[in-house]
């Protein structure tokens, strides 16, 4: 059995370089250890993840599919809001409340609330049709700033100056629909289903956050029925009392 000893690299988790469709740029990107798949050449040697991504330091695109959560800090984009020249460095962060804007394909593995109650796809993405980003999401941070890098050094360097070979292999083969990552969204926060086959981008995602203060409103049955429309629009408001609620989305009058 291979230990984190034999493999330091293990602790740190797994890095990915990648290149998005419309942007002339190699991204270095930090998995958590066991979450990024094998390259194509191990799946078809059948090596392990410890193989592939730990020994031998592989970070060519996974052959199944990732799924990146990218968030753009004030770095990397003009007064015009159109990206600026020059490297950028990818910076995992926590886990972020995303939803889609639009319904989203029912084959997208489930959310992380459906994950945890062990519900099935179809429940999930077709019956209830939520549009919260997969379980599986890894979010990061894009910026510009150089201070933004990881602790090997090696990556940094690499992902400055590509070679053609890192091009190539950093690349999708094809790209499936999507949307143009240079319409940057308000949320300035895009989504990207990656592989070596395939690439689309989401930019039409927002944050959502709900606040609410009045514990038994979580009973209320009325509230059941307007919970479900936060999940479409971004919204960050604070819920008092019922009565304001319906008030606020005019269903009923108050009493």
């Amino acid at each position: 059995m291979f230990s984190k000893e034999t493999f330091p690299n293990q602790k740190r988790g797994h890095c990915l370089s990648f290149r998005l469709p419309g942007l002339d740029k190699t991204i270095s990107a930090e998995f958590p250890n066991g979450r990024l798949p094998v390259c194509d050449r191990c799946k078809k040697n059948y090596k392990t993840k410890t193989l592939c991504r730990s020994r031998d330091h592989h970070k060519t695109l996974p052959w199944t599919q990732v799924y990146i959560c990218m968030t753009l800090d004030p770095t990397c984009t003009d007064a015009k809001n159109n990206y600026v020249d020059g490297p950028f460095f990818a910076q995992r962060v926590e886990k972020q409340l995303f939803c889609f804007k639009a319904d989203m394909d029912t084959t997208m593995p489930i959310c992380a609330t459906c994950k945890r109650k062990n519900y099935t796809r179809h429940y999930c993405r077709s019956k209830m049709q939520h549009r919260h980003l997969p379980w599986n999401t890894v979010y990061f941070v894009l910026s510009a700033n150089h201070k933004m890098t990881f602790n090997d050094s090696r990556d940094n360097a690499k992902q400055s100056a590509p070679t053609e070979n890192t091009k190539s292999e950093s690349a999708a083969q094809k790209v499936n629909g999507g949307e143009d990552i240079h319409q940057i969204d308000e949320s300035r926060t895009f989504f990207v289903s990656l592989s070596s086959k395939s690439c689309m981008i989401n930019v039409s995602i927002v944050c959502v956050q709900i606040f609410l203060v009045y514990p038994s409103l979580s009973f209320d049955p009325c509230l059941q029925l307007i919970l479900p429309r936060f999940t479409n629009i971004n919204v960050c408001c604070v819920l008092l009392c019922s009565n304001q609620i319906l008030r606020y989305f005019g269903m009923f009058k108050s009493g």
